[in-house]
């Protein structure tokens, strides 16, 4: 990194390297910077050095982004990268081919030490009052050197264009990369005052941590029946969930559960030697409590040593579960309030809905945390043994139970709505 002298000092210092090899060929030649001159009769012997192009190297151009956070605060120094283009012109006695000769000793002294060194740049910054202050020396990369490829076609425009003088031999080269500090300074971090607990330190470990590889959800009771039930969609309160996955063997394994606004619990679990952990998910009033319907997510704590490691966290379904229905049965005239008792506890901001047969009715609002809700049925349209489906943040509930003895799957009758 450098400041806005930087190019200058590059053109100095390059200046520099092509007069020392212009000279060991061609002693007398002198050194001259900038657009090259028509030559003239008994032209003196010089190399001509010219920075005719200069750019932002593309391979560098996001390497600071972003600079800035979210407040407008600088948080990193931009640094532009430049590539710069050079044309090395040489003037002397064609009839003794001193152009050539300087040409070739140029080439040669590039191609051997392609870059500049420190000491280059501070000959150049030494030979020049204007470069005083400059601080290319100090960048963590140096510059590089390589020939550019110019076609006939190329070399008449820049010559006919830009140079708008006659050709003479020239070569033209390639310095990269150049990079210019911006004046702006980014704010130092913090200091660091304690690294980890009681300032032990970065602990390391010898194994990875644990891998969630899929989920699979069932009614309780299903988990060990073979061939194996299809999951289901969602997980409840009081079903069991199968994690299976990799690096699960630990001095302690827990799963961390969290879901909308704060809801979540952590249950210890035990793991089988094939890599697969089963969860029973509780069925009591601190799961009520603590669990949230909706949209959820769980990893994997392993903890060994005095270490812990999790996994990445799985998205899943927290599906809710009706309890009970009051009253049994409903009134069929007029529009009636069916209470539904449900957990987990549903919270504020929760949106909830009933679907009764081809009936859907929004939940009266809650402004507290509760396990009952409340919905304005109308007797008249209500079908008589009705399955009722309590959606919570767009996951609906399960309103089946599994007959251990059939090996199948049937409603749960407790979850029909009678009208009488």
């Amino acid at each position: 990194m450098s400041n806005h002298l930087a190019i200058a000092t590059v053109t100095a210092a390059l200046g520099n390297i092509v007069h020392a090899a212009a000279k060991s060929a061609v002693p007398g030649t002198g050194l001259r910077f900038g657009r090259p001159i028509a030559a003239a009769t008994n032209q003196p012997r010089q190399a001509n050095v010219y920075l005719y192009n200069a750019s932002l190297f593309g391979a560098m151009r996001n390497e600071d982004l972003p600079q800035r956070n979210a407040g407008g605060v600088l948080t990193r120094r931009p640094s532009a990268p430049v590539s710069l283009s050079y044309l090395f012109s040489f003037y002397g006695d064609d009839a003794a081919f001193e152009p050539d000769r300087m040409l070739g000793a140029v080439m040669r002294d590039l191609h051997a030490t392609p870059l500049l060194l420190a000491g280059d740049i501070a000959d150049a910054v030494a030979g020049h009052a204007a470069l005083a202050g400059s601080d290319l020396a100090t960048g963590p990369a140096r510059v590089k050197f390589s020939p550019i490829a110019l076609s006939l076609d190329d070399v008449s425009r820049l010559w006919s264009v830009m140079v708008q003088t006659p050709y003479v031999l020239s070569s033209a080269w390639l310095a990269e990369v150049v990079q210019i500090d911006a004046l702006e300074e980014a704010q130092p971090a913090a200091p660091v005052l304690k690294r980890g607990a009681d300032d032990r330190g970065p602990q390391a470990v010898a194994s990875l941590p644990p891998q969630i590889d899929a989920l699979w959800f069932g009614l309780a009771g299903t988990e060990d029946r073979l061939p194996a039930l299809p999951s289901l969609a969602s997980l409840a309160t009081g079903q069991v969930a199968r994690i299976a996955g990799r690096r699960f063997a630990a001095d302690a394994l827990r799963v961390e559960i969290a879901g909308k606004a704060g809801s979540g619990a952590t249950y210890l679990l035990s793991s089988d030697a094939d890599g697969t952990a089963t969860l029973h998910m509780p069925d009591d009033a601190a799961a009520a409590a603590a669990l949230a319907a909706g949209p959820a997510g769980l990893r994997l704590v392993a903890t060994r040593g005095t270490g812990e490691q999790s996994s990445d966290v799985m998205p899943f379904l927290l599906a809710p579960r009706i309890t009970a229905l009051s009253p049994d049965p409903l009134p069929a005239a007029g529009t009636n309030t069916l209470t539904v008792t449900c957990t987990p506890q549903v919270r504020p901001g929760q949106i909830a809905s009933l679907r009764l047969g081809g009936l859907e009715i929004a939940a009266d609002a809650h402004a507290a945390q509760t396990d009952t809700l409340t919905f304005a049925v109308p007797g008249p349209q209500a079908s008589n043994g009705a399955i009722a489906y309590l959606t919570v943040d767009g996951v609906t509930s399960q309103p089946v139970v599994f007959d251990v003895a059939t090996g199948s799957f049937a409603f749960d009758d407790a979850q029909r709505v009678h009208v009488a």
